[in-house]
């Protein structure tokens, strides 16, 4: 069903919410799709942040700030410049992101949990048991169902299936007297669909590519080529460089710098 937003809009990705939440990072994913939603320019003033605002307090926003800080944002010049989806998604190991879901910004922390834990029901066709999403989502059973009682507008419809006869889940229908089985729920969010994830699904396979094409070469017979490829390596990574001696002296990258 589509619902009339009449606050700040955020676009959730399932994806990307479950690994905010199993990162314990969903305070800051909150606050970075806000910020979304404050500025398409890729940058909010800080001191639009210096107020209680959609239930943050300013202490509460310095610490989301300050644990946010090279995964979801980066802080300079009087302004919070976050990161773009892709980048967010590669900082949290996302490599794949569905449609994603349109919602009315939640004030209170676990009805945002609720939302990122329901966001990918939007789009099943089949119905899934509170216990498979509690699996799914790496969360309690006890959490799943509080999260049904905190999110509002979330429908619930149950499912049943015809029976052959009667066993261990099985009941005899009051008003028509059929045998059924009961199937687990399906879910709906008054959400609207959000736009299409194909450009960002290409920029993750890319830049998927290029990690496994820099990782994949170990071995340099000419320095200087190893040198130009260090821009491409990571704080750690290590390879061999063939020296004038017919020797293969092993170089890590540290500090910005090649070391043997």
């Amino acid at each position: 069903m589509e619902g009339e937003l009449t606050g700040p809009e955020i676009r959730v990705h399932s994806e990307l919410a479950w690994a905010a939440l199993d990162r314990r990072l969903d305070r800051e994913y909150r606050l970075w799709l806000l910020l979304r939603s404050m500025s398409g320019s890729g940058k909010v003033p800080l001191n639009s942040l210096e107020f209680p605002y959609r239930g943050l307090a300013p202490v509460t926003v310095k610490k989301i700030l300050q644990r946010g800080e090279g995964v979801f944002w980066t802080v300079r010049d009087s302004s919070v410049w976050y990161y773009k989806l892709t980048r967010v998604c590669a900082a949290l190991g996302v490599s794949y992101v569905s449609p994603s879901v349109i919602a009315e910004f939640p004030e209170k922390l676990k009805e945002f949990r609720a939302l990122c834990t329901f966001a990918f029901a939007r789009y099943r066709d089949t119905p899934i048991s509170q216990q498979t999403l509690a699996k799914a989502a790496n969360r309690t059973d006890r959490t799943i169902r509080n999260y049904v009682k905190a999110l509002p507008g979330l429908e619930v419809t149950p499912n049943y299936a015809h029976a052959s006869c009667l066993g261990e889940g099985t009941f005899a229908d009051r008003e028509t007297g059929e045998l059924l089985r009961a199937m687990p729920n399906s879910y709906d969010l008054p959400v609207g669909r959000g736009g299409s994830t194909r450009k960002v699904n290409r920029e993750l396979r890319n830049l998927a590519e290029q990690v496994a094409t820099r990782t994949r070469r170990r071995y340099f017979r000419d320095p200087s080529k190893a040198q130009k490829r260090m821009q491409a390596l990571e704080e750690g990574d290590w390879f061999y460089v063939h020296d004038k001696d017919n020797y293969w002296t092993r170089w890590s990258v540290a500090n910005g710098a090649l070391w043997a």
